[in-house]
């Protein structure tokens, strides 16, 4: 009978334990004074996502929710706390002036399965430097503006292509058109 009370109790000290964890992940924009939305029990913020809302839609939502109150704000990925940028100057930070220091974004890639998840957006530290040194000189100030005419000369083709396709049929392989685009 002391064996059955001993498993009863280990269990219930393992799931106090994870319900324990579960709370304190879920307390981290609070305990920061950083507004959040509210998240749902093991979900966090996730659970309508791709059963009842999209993605897109889902994070504007949230987007949408926490605007206005506070450069960034605070939503959870399960239990996985995730800033999310509602200032547009702050944006501008993360993503140009200061993207050095934040290139790990925990998105996925997988560079044998699927060697285009593994673009510099995706890249985790040391691989994502590596990727930056190789591409900085291709997308100088100088070669872009000589790449324009070329990207612009190559969408009105693809443009003209296009209205007469769609002139002389109805339905189309659009995969295969934009392969050939890019």
């Amino acid at each position: 009978m002391l064996e059955f009370w001993d498993v009863i109790t280990a269990v219930l000290v393992i799931c106090l334990g994870v319900l324990y964890y579960i709370k304190k992940q879920h307390s981290y924009w609070a305990d920061r004074n950083v507004p959040f939305s509210r998240p749902v029990f093991l979900y966090g913020n996730a659970k309508p996502m791709g059963r009842t809302e999209q993605a897109g839609i889902l994070f504007k939502r949230l987007y949408n929710e926490l605007k206005g109150k506070h450069p960034f704000g605070g939503i959870y990925m399960f239990t996985k706390p995730v800033a999310l940028i509602t200032d547009l100057e702050l944006l501008k930070c993360v993503f140009a002036k200061d993207f050095q220091y934040f290139h790990d974004r925990g998105t996925y890639y997988n560079e044998k399965d699927d060697p285009l998840s593994a673009h510099m957006f995706n890249l985790p530290g040391s691989k994502w430097k590596n990727l930056r040194h190789k591409l900085s000189p291709t997308f100088t100030s100088g070669k872009m503006k000589m790449m324009f005419p070329t990207i612009v000369a190559a969408g009105k083709q693809f443009n003209d292509f296009l209205h007469e396709k769609v002139s002389h049929e109805s339905e189309f392989e659009l995969k295969d058109l934009l392969a050939r685009y890019t």
